[in-house]
């Protein structure tokens, strides 16, 4: 990587002002195009991270236009908080790139943390340092704790409101990416499934019961690509941005993937169909 002009002119990308980031915007698609470029093997992965960034991008935007008009938001009347929510969701994969050419996978457990991978890249290369030091942090931040399964009690407030819309953001896309993976007729890539066993018919009853309760599954926890299904359909349960569901129920993600879900004969997956559906009924 060392020596291309990407990398050698990162620090060159200015702020702007207000949420204008396209300077950002063209850093990140010439920082996509290398690794595609460089990539000997299967590129489809890091050309599904690289539009999946671009739909983020989208989705952290309109809630953000939503949370900056509500008086009782923390982002209203807060510019640079919301520029902050725009940058961490524009860079919040930037770790998925060099995770997936080192070691070919995008499973953290066996390869790297990419949240903390991606913020440690984008402070080498010093893309956020034309940033004045408050939208810096936030971002570095929410790039951070992005992928984390729940987020640490006490961190701040503003860095909390900045990472939440990250997460739901990615969430909502997440959800519309896997649902087109997991489809009978759809493509197949056990980078994207994260190598889970495909048997049409199997799930993880520890998996359905965290749901049924509410809970949040984590990524660990799954077996099968159904339990895939079923930790995306715990997501609905954690949004925490009054716009998330709203565009969940708008795109039908969740009705899509609901209908994935097998037959089972036992009524539980049939609850857990019935309940997220009624949590994005908005």
């Amino acid at each position: 990587m060392a020596g291309c002009p990407v990398f050698a002119h990162a620090g060159a990308v200015q702020a702007a002002a207000g949420n204008d980031i396209d300077a950002h915007r063209r850093w990140f698609a010439q920082y996509a195009d290398w690794h595609l470029q460089a990539c000997s093997g299967d590129d489809e992965p890091l050309r599904l991270k690289t539009g999946h960034t671009w739909r983020v991008l989208e989705n952290a935007a309109a809630m953000v236009r939503v949370a900056a008009a509500e008086k009782d938001s923390p982002f209203y009347r807060r510019e640079e908080l919301q520029r902050a929510a725009l940058l961490a969701a524009l860079y919040h994969d930037t770790g998925r790139f060099p995770q997936y050419m080192r070691w070919g996978t995008f499973n953290d457990r066996t390869s790297a943390n990419h949240g903390l991978l991606g913020c440690r890249t984008l402070r080498s290369l010093g893309v956020l340092g034309a940033e004045k030091t408050g939208v810096r942090r936030l971002a570095l931040g929410a790039v951070a704790l992005h992928n984390r399964r729940s987020l640490p009690q006490g961190i701040p407030e503003e860095l909390r409101s900045v990472t939440d819309v990250v997460r739901d953001a990615d969430k909502i896309d997440i959800m519309g990416v896997i649902a087109c993976y997991l489809r009978p007729d759809g493509p197949r890539n056990d980078v994207v499934t994260l190598d889970l066993q495909d048997c049409p018919a199997c799930w993880s009853r520890s998996v359905a019961a965290a749901v049924q309760a509410g809970e949040q599954v984590g990524y660990e926890d799954m077996c099968y690509l159904n339990d895939f299904i079923l930790l995306l359909c715990s997501w609905v349960y954690g949004f925490r941005n009054r716009a998330a569901l709203r565009l969940v129920k708008e795109q039908g993600v969740m009705a899509a993937l609901v209908r994935q879900l097998p037959e089972d004969g036992t009524g539980v997956l049939d609850d857990i169909r019935a309940g997220v559906l009624a949590a994005v009924a908005v």
